[in-house]
């Protein structure tokens, strides 16, 4: 809860199995989903279908594994920067500060993951994540290429952009701004890991 900006709205999709503690109801958008399935991606449907998105706002997912690194406020302060692009995506580190993945343009599966990048809503409202494995993968592919490779996949059939020859760009950073299977435990031997918990403690203060 510590790594989520305070600049950034805070949503959580939960369902009848996962019980939220009374101090994130306090902080957090709660929706709920009465689906279940793997990785969360009716979850993250339910979110795209049910939350009122603005056209420029941008969307970041987090598994509950993951965390956002400290940096990442400061690397999107100039938000306004990306107006024409439909992703953003970066690095991702391992939980030992090694690096997980890169994002490549054109994308390709094997460089993203659903905690390495943010989407540009008007770009990309009626995109949804295909209900497999890979779908975070999918899912960059689709928004970049305005359903030209998988084909529009949202439940109403309709595409996603109405010039699909021109479609919205790529943008990449080359910095790890979120880090994978990183569970916050005093024993683990991350090797920056006493200079990020410094770093968290000086942020909150």
């Amino acid at each position: 809860m510590q790594t989520i900006p305070k600049s950034w709205k805070w949503i959580i999709c939960y369902d009848d199995r996962v019980k939220i503690p009374e101090e994130v109801k306090e902080k957090a958008i709660l929706l709920k989903c009465e689906y279940t399935g793997p990785a969360g991606i009716h979850a993250r449907n339910h979110v795209l279908d049910n939350y009122n998105f603005q056209d420029d706002d941008w969307i970041f997912q987090l598994d509950d594994d993951n965390i956002m690194h400290p940096d990442i406020e400061g690397a999107f302060k100039n938000i306004d920067e990306y107006e024409d692009y439909a992703i953003i995506a970066f690095q991702q580190g391992f939980w030992n500060g090694s690096l997980r993945l890169s994002p490549c343009v054109p994308p390709e599966i094997g460089s993203f993951d659903v905690g390495s990048y943010l989407a540009h809503w008007k770009y990309v409202k009626h995109i949804r994540y295909h209900n497999m494995y890979c779908h975070d993968q999918l899912y960059v592919i689709d928004c970049v290429w305005g359903g030209i490779i998988m084909g529009s996949n949202n439940h109403a059939g309709q595409v996603a952009h109405p010039n699909l020859h021109v479609p919205p760009p790529l943008g990449v950073i080359g910095k790890i701004l979120s880090y994978y299977n990183f569970i916050d435990k005093e024993d683990w031997s991350h090797p920056n890991y006493a200079e990020y918990q410094q770093r968290m403690k000086d942020k909150a203060k």
